[in-house]
Protein backbone atom coordinates (compact mmCIF):
# COMPACT_ATOMS: atom_id res chain seq x y z
CA UNK A 1 0.00 0.00 0.00
CA UNK A 2 1.51 3.34 -1.05
CA UNK A 3 0.65 6.47 0.96
CA UNK A 4 -0.81 9.42 -0.92
CA UNK A 5 0.52 12.95 -0.44
CA UNK A 6 -2.08 15.50 0.61
CA UNK A 7 -1.14 19.08 1.65
CA UNK A 8 2.46 18.05 2.43
CA UNK A 9 1.65 15.01 4.59
CA UNK A 10 1.50 11.36 3.55
CA UNK A 11 -1.70 9.41 4.28
CA UNK A 12 -2.76 5.80 3.99
CA UNK A 13 -6.39 5.06 3.16
CA UNK A 14 -7.41 2.17 5.37
CA UNK A 15 -10.70 0.34 4.99
CA UNK A 16 -11.91 -1.67 7.96
CA UNK A 17 -14.68 -4.23 7.56
CA UNK A 18 -15.92 -6.83 5.14
CA UNK A 19 -16.19 -5.87 1.45
CA UNK A 20 -19.70 -5.80 -0.07
CA UNK A 21 -21.48 -5.60 3.29
CA UNK A 22 -23.44 -2.45 3.92
CA UNK A 23 -22.78 -0.50 7.15
CA UNK A 24 -19.86 -2.73 8.09
CA UNK A 25 -17.07 -1.04 6.12
CA UNK A 26 -15.47 2.13 7.38
CA UNK A 27 -12.74 4.23 5.65
CA UNK A 28 -9.95 5.85 7.70
CA UNK A 29 -7.09 8.14 6.78
CA UNK A 30 -3.91 7.35 8.71
CA UNK A 31 -1.14 9.97 8.69
CA UNK A 32 2.32 8.54 7.97
CA UNK A 33 5.17 10.32 9.76
CA UNK A 34 8.41 11.13 7.91
CA UNK A 35 11.38 8.87 8.74
CA UNK A 36 14.98 10.17 8.96
CA UNK A 37 17.63 7.62 7.92
CA UNK A 38 20.80 9.60 7.09
CA UNK A 39 22.14 13.18 6.97
CA UNK A 40 25.32 14.87 5.70
CA UNK A 41 27.57 17.39 7.48
CA UNK A 42 28.40 20.89 6.20
CA UNK A 43 31.04 23.56 6.92
CA UNK A 44 30.39 26.16 9.63
CA UNK A 45 29.91 28.74 6.87
CA UNK A 46 26.63 27.00 6.03
CA UNK A 47 25.48 25.16 2.94
CA UNK A 48 23.15 22.52 1.59
CA UNK A 49 22.08 19.73 3.94
CA UNK A 50 20.82 16.46 2.47
CA UNK A 51 18.48 14.26 4.53
CA UNK A 52 17.69 10.74 3.36
CA UNK A 53 14.55 9.01 4.58
CA UNK A 54 10.98 8.10 3.74
CA UNK A 55 7.81 10.17 3.38
CA UNK A 56 9.74 13.46 3.41
CA UNK A 57 7.86 16.63 2.49
CA UNK A 58 8.59 20.14 1.20
CA UNK A 59 6.18 21.40 3.88
CA UNK A 60 8.49 20.29 6.73
CA UNK A 61 9.81 22.61 9.43
CA UNK A 62 13.44 21.60 10.04
CA UNK A 63 16.01 22.78 12.58
CA UNK A 64 19.07 21.42 14.35
CA UNK A 65 19.15 21.80 18.12
CA UNK A 66 22.06 21.40 20.50
CA UNK A 67 21.54 20.52 24.17
CA UNK A 68 22.78 24.01 25.19
CA UNK A 69 21.26 25.84 22.21
CA UNK A 70 18.18 27.96 21.81
CA UNK A 71 14.88 26.05 21.65
CA UNK A 72 14.28 27.07 18.04
CA UNK A 73 17.67 25.74 16.93
CA UNK A 74 19.47 26.41 13.66
CA UNK A 75 16.90 26.56 10.83
CA UNK A 76 17.22 24.70 7.53
CA UNK A 77 15.25 26.51 4.81
CA UNK A 78 14.47 26.41 1.06
CA UNK A 79 13.40 22.77 1.08
CA UNK A 80 13.33 20.70 -2.09
CA UNK A 81 12.34 17.03 -2.39
CA UNK A 82 13.74 14.38 -4.74
CA UNK A 83 13.50 10.67 -5.53
CA UNK A 84 9.88 9.94 -4.63
CA UNK A 85 10.05 11.81 -1.28
CA UNK A 86 13.18 9.95 -0.07
CA UNK A 87 15.73 12.80 -0.39
CA UNK A 88 15.24 16.26 1.12
CA UNK A 89 17.65 19.15 0.56
CA UNK A 90 17.59 22.39 2.55
CA UNK A 91 19.98 25.27 3.29
CA UNK A 92 21.61 26.43 6.51
CA UNK A 93 22.95 29.98 6.65
CA UNK A 94 26.21 30.22 8.57
CA UNK A 95 26.27 32.38 11.70
CA UNK A 96 29.83 33.17 12.75
CA UNK A 97 31.28 34.19 16.07
CA UNK A 98 31.84 37.67 14.58
CA UNK A 99 28.07 38.21 14.38
CA UNK A 100 27.62 37.70 18.11
CA UNK A 101 27.18 40.85 20.19
CA UNK A 102 29.50 41.44 23.13
CA UNK A 103 26.71 40.60 25.56
CA UNK A 104 26.45 37.15 24.02
CA UNK A 105 23.17 37.58 22.17
CA UNK A 106 22.94 34.85 19.58
CA UNK A 107 25.84 32.83 20.93
CA UNK A 108 23.75 29.69 21.15
CA UNK A 109 22.76 29.90 17.49
CA UNK A 110 26.23 29.88 15.96
CA UNK A 111 26.71 27.27 13.28
CA UNK A 112 29.25 24.94 14.78
CA UNK A 113 29.39 21.86 16.91
CA UNK A 114 28.24 18.29 16.64
CA UNK A 115 25.41 16.02 17.74
CA UNK A 116 22.64 18.54 17.13
CA UNK A 117 19.23 16.89 17.45
CA UNK A 118 17.33 16.89 14.15
CA UNK A 119 13.88 18.41 14.55
CA UNK A 120 11.51 17.80 11.64
CA UNK A 121 7.80 18.40 11.85
CA UNK A 122 5.10 18.32 9.20
CA UNK A 123 1.72 19.70 10.21
CA UNK A 124 2.39 18.97 13.87
CA UNK A 125 3.66 15.43 13.31
CA UNK A 126 7.26 14.94 14.37
CA UNK A 127 9.52 12.79 12.24
CA UNK A 128 10.64 9.35 13.35
CA UNK A 129 14.40 9.03 13.81
CA UNK A 130 14.83 5.31 14.58
CA UNK A 131 18.64 5.41 14.91
CA UNK A 132 18.76 8.77 16.74
CA UNK A 133 20.85 10.29 13.95
CA UNK A 134 22.26 13.72 14.79
CA UNK A 135 23.54 16.59 12.65
CA UNK A 136 27.12 17.90 12.87
CA UNK A 137 29.11 20.69 11.29
CA UNK A 138 32.60 19.89 9.98
CA UNK A 139 35.17 19.72 12.74
CA UNK A 140 37.81 22.45 12.92
CA UNK A 141 41.06 21.66 11.12
CA UNK A 142 44.34 23.19 12.28
CA UNK A 143 47.04 23.52 9.61
CA UNK A 144 49.67 25.09 11.84
CA UNK A 145 50.86 28.15 13.69
CA UNK A 146 53.89 30.41 13.18
CA UNK A 147 53.90 31.11 16.92
CA UNK A 148 53.15 34.32 18.76
CA UNK A 149 53.83 37.87 17.62
CA UNK A 150 55.17 40.91 19.55
CA UNK A 151 51.70 41.50 21.05
CA UNK A 152 51.72 37.94 22.44
CA UNK A 153 48.90 36.90 20.10
CA UNK A 154 49.05 33.39 18.73
CA UNK A 155 47.96 32.92 15.13
CA UNK A 156 46.46 29.58 14.11
CA UNK A 157 45.89 28.58 10.48
CA UNK A 158 42.94 26.34 9.74
CA UNK A 159 39.33 25.88 8.68
CA UNK A 160 35.96 25.64 10.41
CA UNK A 161 36.76 27.85 13.38
CA UNK A 162 33.55 29.32 14.72
CA UNK A 163 33.64 29.88 18.44
CA UNK A 164 33.01 32.90 20.62
CA UNK A 165 36.16 34.97 20.85
CA UNK A 166 37.56 33.69 17.56
CA UNK A 167 37.32 35.80 14.46
CA UNK A 168 38.01 34.80 10.89
CA UNK A 169 39.68 37.24 8.55
CA UNK A 170 39.70 37.08 4.76
CA UNK A 171 42.87 34.95 4.73
CA UNK A 172 41.18 32.17 6.72
CA UNK A 173 43.13 33.00 9.88
CA UNK A 174 41.53 32.67 13.27
CA UNK A 175 42.73 34.69 16.24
Amino acid sequence: MTPKLLHGLHYLDITVGIPDHQNIQKQYEFAVKPVILKINSIPISGGEVTIYGNYLSPKAAISFRSPRGTPSGIPCNNITIYEDNTILKCNVTGISGQEIKLVGIGERRITSGHNHEIFMSIKGRNAINPDNITFSFYLPTVYGSPGKNDNRLITIFGDNFNRIGLRNNEDGLAY
